[in-house]
């Protein structure tokens, strides 16, 4: 008595129960703890012994997706857990090649095509099925399992075509174009009935024909055909001239052009071809033209040549021709040229003791131009004029500043158409031309002083011939003598200045004196 007892006692929890079912049933069930998950038993699972408290509870099934429940387990009741499982399901990736392909699962059309992945699909077999024109359907059973995806490639077949090929004329080449070049795969007529679909380059080849490319669509299943009427291939003439302008005519058809001309679309083979133009004559060739090719013609066409007859009164004028080059000598009147080419010309004719006369005068193809005129006497101022004499002697004279008069020429002596004449111990000084023999033969000029003359000293014309001109004095003449004349001599004559050997006379005669003085025995020279 008088005392305390302590107790201490320790409660046991009355234990509550816990029902846990599933739709289906058998799924395992754990239930989580510190640590970790602790399996107890398959559904339908009771429990009449758990402790009061609150349990998280996981029910796991092969072919269903987990489920998770709180549980609150009280003293003395029972907790009744109840789960209906989902179906867990997989997914298909489904591509091919090429893409584009329709696609049926398990019979059933799917609204998408390829490349395209069917999500939620039950776990188990199941059957895939892809169409796409022009390509075998292709067809495979697959495997699903829950929670992961089944990869389907898929390499479609093509379905062949056919391609018939044939051309007018038959027999060309038939060539596909790859990109490699170009593969020969036969002749018209041609069928292939092994051909992938697709579009495909065609060329057909032959002989004289053009070449023929065509667009070729070939689809699986059918027969593409091909069709080509060839056109007989052509050439060109390039056709040009000198001159230019020419009339052109193909195989003797006249063409309403002029060279420089492109003859196209000429058939190949050999051609006449032929060019005109007014003046020239007419140019033919045969041409060979090959297809496709361009046949280059330049022709140089030649002119037709005129004629031109010059006459005058008195006869025997010289005739000069105007060129470039000066004044061309090509005879005397009266004078025939047959082969002249056509053209414009400047004719001028001269003759000793008339006025020189100039025209123009055109010469056409295949025409003679006349000429015929009548010469003008030149008039002239001479001191001693000499005309149709023969064998006459000018001796001792003394003829100084004979000057110009009006349209003359001013001579000092002046001796046309003589012969046998001498002119000697004269003097001649001041004048145009100091003596001048403008036609004759074998006249002598000897022992003359001739001075300061202003155009010649001594003048040998053109047709003079056998002139003597010796032991004269030359003294500062401009030139001091021509010589055009056919064999005159020239000798032992004063040149002032004296040349210190042979003087060479000015002219067409190319004359010389051979033997020329030191000095004139005649005078004093002046200083």
């Amino acid at each position: 008595a008088g005392k305390t007892v302590k107790v201490s006692a320790t409660l046991t929890p009355i234990s509550g129960s816990a029902t846990i079912t599933s739709t289906p049933s058998g799924a395992a069930i754990y239930v989580k703890s510190h640590l970790g998950d602790s399996y107890i038993g398959k559904t339908p699972h009771t429990d009449t012994a758990v402790p009061p408290g609150d349990y998280i509870i996981t029910l796991t099934l092969e072919g269903y997706l987990y489920c998770t429940k709180e549980v609150q387990v009280k003293g003395g009741e029972t907790a009744y857990v109840h789960a209906t499982l989902t179906p867990a399901t997989g997914s298909i990736s489904v591509s091919s090649t090429p893409a584009g392909a329709g696609i049926s699962f398990d019979g059933v059309p799917i609204n998408g095509i390829t490349p395209y992945a069917i999500p939620n699909v039950d776990p188990g077999s199941h059957t895939i099925k892809l169409t796409l024109d022009g390509y075998q359907d292709w067809k495979e059973t697959v495997s699903v399992t829950a929670g992961k995806t089944v990869e389907i490639g898929a390499t479609l077949t093509q379905i062949s075509g056919s391609a018939t090929v044939t051309s007018t004329p038959s027999g060309a080449a038939i060539y596909v174009e790859t990109y490699s070049g170009d593969i020969y795969i036969g002749d018209t007529p041609y069928t292939n009935t092994e051909v992938s679909p697709g579009y495909y380059t065609i060329t057909l080849t032959l002989a004289d024909y053009q070449n023929c490319r065509k667009e070729v669509q070939v689809k699986g299943g059918e027969t593409t055909y091909v069709d080509a009427t060839l056109d007989q291939a052509i050439g060109t003439i390039s056709v040009s001239s000198t001159p230019a302008g020419a009339g052109i005519s193909l195989d003797g058809v006249p063409i309403n052009e002029i060279t420089p001309y492109a003859i196209q679309n000429v058939d190949p083979g050999t051609h006449t071809l032929e060019l005109t133009l007014g003046g020239y004559q007419d140019w033919t060739e045969a041409v060979t033209v090959t297809a496709g090719k361009t046949v280059e013609i330049d022709a140089t066409l030649t002119q037709i040549s005129g004629s031109a007859t010059v006459t005058s009164t008195p006869s025997g004028a010289a005739i000069y021709v105007e060129s470039y080059l000066g004044d061309v000598y090509i005879g005397e009147t009266p004078h025939t040229d047959t082969a002249v080419s056509p053209g414009n010309y400047t004719i001028k004719l001269t003759l000793a003791g008339y006025q020189d006369w100039t025209e123009e005068i055109q010469v056409t193809s295949g025409e003679t131009a006349y000429i015929d005129t009548i010469l003008t006497p030149c008039p002239l101022q001479a001191g001693i004029y000499m005309n149709n004499a023969s064998n006459c002697v000018i001796k001792n004279s003394s003829i100084m500043n004979i000057s110009v008069m009006g349209n003359c020429s001013a001579i000092g002596i002046v001796v046309f158409n003589s012969s046998g004449n001498a002119i000697s111990n004269g003097e001649i000084i001041n004048c145009e031309q100091g003596i001048k023999i403008a036609s004759g033969s074998n006249n002598t000029i000897e022992g003359n002083i001739i001075r300061n003359n202003t155009i010649v000293g001594v003048c040998i014309d053109i047709g003079v011939i056998n002139t003597e001109i010796h032991e004269n004095c030359f003294i500062d003449n401009e030139p001091q003598a021509i010589d055009d004349g056919t064999d005159n001599n020239w000798t032992s004559n004063y040149w002032s200045p004296p040349p210190g050997g042979n003087y060479t006379i000015p002219g067409a005669a190319g004359s010389e004196d051979s033997d020329p003085l030191d000095e004139c025995p005649l005078i004093e020279e002046p200083a």
